[in-house]
């Protein structure tokens, strides 16, 4: 599953720079219009090539789609642990978003970049060092399961924790050397954290779950993460940039304490994640 995050590292540092350079040169509107097209041809090329697998009516037995699925519902609503995780991603997203977002505007500002080039500076860095922490990620996080139930999220506390003070002077870099060097260790413990948001999350829900678990995650995750531009442009009109993406630390710091928690006790619980379930 680390593996597969680092599709996203790829896919961010090549759509940040294309982007960027379609601006500069032709306008932002021909990004969205060129981007927005070969999704529409990735969506029909996935409608052809994707299948499920097919599985015995033992294993995958029939049920009634709306009752079935207002019970896992009803089930993962109950279940705390996926909520902690869910706000731990919300949080996690809403800095991951800001710094997107911002970061090539800070570039401009701060250190009078061209666009293009502060489109591949704003996320070369940070994405590439995120590929290297979500492998490492994913193999500390198999070994730390392996020795505490706990070690998935044990390994996503230590990224967000590890990631406090290279937000921090990300935003307060006196120099592009200052700069390149938070980023890059924003990035890596960010890819720690990246690691496990999937396979910690399926540490409490049965595998007949995971697809529902996921799902609701990831879109209350990015949802609650939207508003992070908006907050930022709001800020921004009474605190520089470089405050703004600063104060991102504090939200790291604070979301540390939930998922430390959260990897204690679960170290305390059963292994099965059935048994995590209310019933």
């Amino acid at each position: 599953m680390a593996a597969h995050q680092s599709s996203v590292y790829v896919g961010t540092i090549l759509g940040g720079s294309l982007s960027a350079y379609i601006a500069e040169r032709f306008g932002w509107r021909l990004g969205f219009q060129a981007l927005g097209a070969a999704g529409i041809v990735l969506a029909l090329i996935l409608m052809v090539a994707l299948r499920d697998p097919a599985l015995p009516l033992a294993v995958c037995p029939r049920k009634t789609p709306v009752r079935d699925l207002a019970h896992n519902m009803l089930t993962l609503l109950r279940n705390k642990a996926v909520l902690v995780m869910t706000l731990v991603f919300i949080g996690a997203n809403f800095v991951a978003v800001v710094v997107l977002v911002w970061m090539p505007t800070f570039l401009i500002r701060k250190f009078s970049m061209h666009l293009g080039v502060a489109g591949f500076n704003s996320t070369a860095y940070i994405q590439v060092a995120s590929m290297v922490g979500v492998i490492a990620g994913g193999f500390l996080a198999d070994f730390a399961r392996g020795k505490s139930k706990g070690g998935r999220q044990l390994v996503q506390a230590i990224g967000l924790l590890g990631g406090v003070p290279f937000l921090f002077f990300t935003g307060h870099s006196i120099s592009m050397g200052v700069l390149v060097v938070s980023m890059t260790g924003f990035g890596l413990f960010k890819g720690l954290y990246d690691a496990n948001i999937w396979a910690s999350l399926y540490d409490f829900v049965p595998v007949e779950q995971r697809g529902l678990a996921t799902g609701l995650m990831n879109s209350l995750g990015w949802l609650g993460a939207g508003f992070a531009p908006i907050a930022v442009a709001g800020e921004s009109a009474h605190y520089s940039l470089s405050v703004c993406i600063s104060t991102t630390a504090a939200i790291y710091l604070i979301l540390v304490l939930p998922m430390g928690m959260l990897a204690l006790k679960h170290s305390r619980t059963e292994s099965r994640p059935s048994a995590l379930l209310p019933v």
